[in-house]
């Protein structure tokens, strides 16, 4: 009996030596996921760092948006579907069925819906409040790119993706989960569109090189610019306060603009980083960032003189980190990256790329205040 037990004794004790190390992986795996936050002391701009690490296919993305006070980051990730992804927890929640081919998302909380752009052409519409998927709204044959709520009307915009030398918006009524009105544009390629005031839309046409006005409610144009030094405006921001719109625009000299949202004057310009595909304008500190993938860098601008663009800083972050979602509440960017490898074709031709499963990442900066 007691050689018996000391048999079982040494057995259990061989299976806790061997599960120890599966346990400290799970744990590690578990921490990294949850995305600690690191503390940036002897840094000018930035207070605090994380970055989170989530689960899916090796597929390309689409764009985000902040909801909820900025408690939660709608991510559209197309092949993987929309995540809801916690900012205080630093975790997503659990995925929600039938939403693959999410490219583009938008809150609107007063009818408790959100509206995803599909890739194939159509909005998905969901509760809010349960995230449940209640209808699919056909638009387009082709993808659709982007979304934008416009509290003053209550109205949605929508953008069709690229086309061959005609893009059509909708103006979605959340009333009736419908398409109410469309207007066609000579464009291309409609990039992210941006509020300039109540009911007034700015689109940068990016191939055409102009900036487009569009009244929501009336679905018109009302003004189209083309702004010096801006072959491809690609991202916009405003600062209704100021009557300020910023213009990213790519091209050989990647620049930045500040414009008058009035007139469409060109009021400054500074050089900027390449192929920005987001703009965001903190009023309070009076920044412009700008993040670039293909620098690994978020460009930072001092706007604060009206008629001034000032480049502050870039701040380090992961290639492809090219869109971004900013609480300008809490002073926090959220960019999103993948990793990667490129094939080069042995007779030249265009580079294959392959994104790397399960290492879709959210990485968060949180800025310090202005300096004087």
């Amino acid at each position: 009996m007691k050689q018996s037990a000391c048999v079982r004794a040494a057995s259990q004790a061989r299976r806790r030596a061997a599960t120890l190390p599966n346990l400290l992986a799970a744990a590690l795996i578990a921490m990294t996921a949850a995305g600690a936050a690191r503390a940036a002391p002897g840094d000018p701009i930035i207070a605090e760092r994380s970055a989170t690490t989530l689960p899916g296919s090796g597929h390309s993305w689409g764009f985000a948006t902040l909801a909820q006070d900025g408690f939660e980051l709608l991510l559209a990730r197309r092949e993987n579907g929309l995540t809801v992804y916690d900012t205080a927890r630093r975790q997503a929640r659990a995925p929600i069925p039938g939403t693959e081919g999410a490219n583009a998302v938008v809150a609107v909380p007063a009818a408790d819906r959100l509206y995803v752009a599909g890739m194939d052409g159509s909005v998905l519409v969901l509760r809010a409040s349960d995230s449940r998927v209640l209808r699919h709204v056909p638009v387009e044959i082709g993808n659709l790119n982007n979304l934008l709520h416009d509290p003053d009307s209550g109205q949605v915009l929508v953008t069709s993706g690229r086309r061959e030398n005609i893009s059509r918006i909708y103006r979605l009524d959340p009333a009736c989960d419908c398409i109410r009105a469309s207007l066609d544009l000579p464009a291309a390629k409609l990039d992210a569109p941006v509020l300039l005031g109540a009911g007034l839309v700015a689109l940068p046409l990016r191939d055409e090189g102009r900036i487009a006005v569009i009244d929501l409610r009336r679905m018109t144009l009302i003004r189209s610019w083309q702004p010096a030094q801006c072959p491809r405006p690609s991202a916009l921001a405003a600062d209704p306060a100021g009557k300020r719109l910023f213009v990213a625009c790519r091209g050989a000299e990647p620049r930045v603009l500040s414009l008058d949202a009035d007139s469409g004057a060109l009021l400054a310009s500074a050089k900027s980083g390449r192929d920005i595909n987001a703009l965001a304008y903190d009023a309070a500190r009076g920044w412009l960032l700008a993040p670039s993938g293909a620098d690994a860098r978020l460009w930072i601008h001092d706007a604060r003189p009206a008629g001034q663009l000032r480049r502050l800083a870039s701040v380090g972050t992961r290639p492809w980190a090219h869109n971004m979602a900013y609480d300008a509440a809490h002073g926090i960017a959220y960019l999103f990256s993948m990793d990667d490898t490129e094939v080069y074709p042995a007779h030249g031709g265009e580079a294959q790329r392959h994104f790397v499963a399960d290492s879709f990442t959210i990485t968060a900066l949180r800025l310090r205040d202005a300096q004087p």
